[in-house]
């Protein structure tokens, strides 16, 4: 699960810088403008490449798979 919450901390990174969301606005108007940002991303993160989000949530991403060979990880093809 680490690296989901990995991806999960730079989206939302992403998505606030892109939205300029700041600590004075409302909770809502962050909740709102994260959803709206968020479904414009397009992330390259540790568990997917080209991850984009419907407005509903739905996250559509190639998987990515390691195996570890020789104490490092590869990329399983």
């Amino acid at each position: 699960f680490a690296a989901d919450a990995y991806d999960a901390i730079y989206i939302l990174k992403a998505a606030i810088e892109a939205g300029d969301i700041t600590a004075d606005m409302s909770v809502s108007d962050i909740t709102e403008a994260l959803k709206t940002e968020i479904t414009k991303l397009s992330f390259d993160g540790l568990t997917g490449a080209g991850m984009t989000w419907k407005a509903t949530g739905e996250v559509n991403k190639e998987p990515k798979a390691v195996i570890i060979k020789d104490a490092a990880y590869t990329l399983f093809d």
